[in-house]
């Protein structure tokens, strides 16, 4: 892949073969071993990170992980069942490794770019991997759902394999006819998957960078950026079109959500709401039910990341999420100034379609490879003075 083969490149390898579950190999000991390992390294590496002098947000991101870990470990100590209402049984040390898994990645990655083990260059390349694991995501799921559900069209969760790419896209400021095939293939698969949550966050998202790009983009380019935008705006509208013409559980999604439809989430979320404001023991209301608790009182998870640490972690929980965003947030901002404007923009899109996520779905503990390596990328360079940032223009 690279002329120097690096501890960076080995990690983004066994993830490859994690992910290649399925297709490669069946499902068993092989890919427990590929996540053992790559948990390990970043345990390895998150150490390296944590020994030296480190950003207020990495800290505020280790209370996050401290407070999984603490739960997680109790839940895995006690030994609980955690037992679905479809009858699914959850392993009480998932919470943990899913925790572990989802968090020290941006540490790891932190002290990668730090040494010099990540850069742009790598960056584009791994961001062409995740697309293609996205894409083979898609289509496995696909089939199996097809033979499930029996039927052809239904709602595919890789939707949001496609959705944490778009930071990404901005990498290939350089190659405008990359940068907008990119964001063509991501877009159409977004909205081939009908994950409702998944198309507004990357409708929104799209049109946000369609807009950056045009306001920032150099003269010399700015032709060729509005002959592509204009391209791909056309071809959207093409797209969209035609799935409303013929794609009958397309419009029917869109019809439920004009309709409040929510597949039944509002009901989890009255559920879970009633339970914690009918909660009489102030320690539940401070710390939570413990691990996994959504599923022990209603059967199933929140779907959103402040209602199930609310309802597991307590207030104490959110209060944490929320420092760790508003401190994500600050660093951020502080970078306008500081960071080139593909950076820039870059990261402020990576933390907004992160937040939206917590509003949807489980995101906290499923933080993908391809956030956590922009997250300790875009960390790291903040620490960093204004002269060193000019090489990134």
């Amino acid at each position: 892949m690279f002329k120097n083969f690096n501890r960076c490149d080995i990690y983004i390898l066994l993830l490859v073969l994690y992910q290649l579950q399925g297709t490669l190999y069946q499902d068993g000991i092989v890919n427990k071993i590929f996540m053992f390992l790559m948990i390990f390294i970043s345990i390895i590496e998150s150490v390296n990170t944590l020994r030296g002098h480190i950003p207020s947000i990495l800290k505020v991101t280790l209370l996050l992980l401290l407070m999984y870990c603490i739960y997680g470990s109790y839940s895995y100590i006690s030994g609980s069942t955690i037992l679905y209402t479809d009858g699914r049984i959850k392993i009480s040390y998932v919470y943990l490794i899913t925790s572990l898994n989802s968090i020290l990645p941006i540490f790891m990655f932190y002290y990668y770019t730090k040494k010099g083990l990540l850069d742009e260059k790598r960056i584009k390349i791994y961001t062409l991997i995740f697309l293609i694991l996205s894409v083979k995501s898609f289509y496995r799921t696909k089939y199996l759902l097809s033979i499930l559900l029996d039927r052809e069209e239904f709602t595919n969760n890789a939707a949001y394999g496609f959705l944490n790419l778009i930071p990404t896209v901005f990498f290939f400021r350089k190659n405008p006819i990359i940068q907008y095939v990119l964001l063509s293939i991501i877009g159409v698969f977004i909205f081939l998957c009908v994950k409702r949550g998944a198309m507004f966050i990357g409708g929104f998202s799209i049109l946000i960078f369609l807009y950056v790009n045009l306001k920032s983009v150099s003269r010399k380019a700015k032709i060729i950026v509005y002959v592509f935008t204009v391209i791909f705006i056309i071809g959207s509208i093409y797209i969209v079109k035609d799935m409303w013409q013929n794609s009958e559980y397309f419009v029917q999604r869109i019809e439920q959500t004009k309709d409040g439809n929510s597949s039944g989430r509002d009901m989890i979320f009255i559920s879970l709401w009633d339970k914690f404001v009918n909660e009489t023991n102030p320690l539940y209301i401070l710390f939570g039910h413990g691990a996994d608790s959504t599923i022990k009182l209603i059967g199933i998870e929140a779907h959103n990341d402040w209602l199930e640490i609310l309802t597991n972690n307590g207030i104490l929980g959110v209060i944490i999420l929320l420092i760790f965003f508003i401190n994500l947030t600050k660093t951020a901002f502080k970078q306008r100034s500081r960071f080139p404007k593909y950076m820039y923009y870059s990261f402020l899109l990576l933390i907004f379609i992160t937040f939206c996520k917590t509003l949807f779905s489980m995101s906290i503990q499923e933080i993908a490879k391809v956030q956590s390596m922009l997250f300790g990328y875009f960390i790291y360079w903040s620490t960093r003075p204004k002269e060193e940032l000019k090489k990134l223009q």
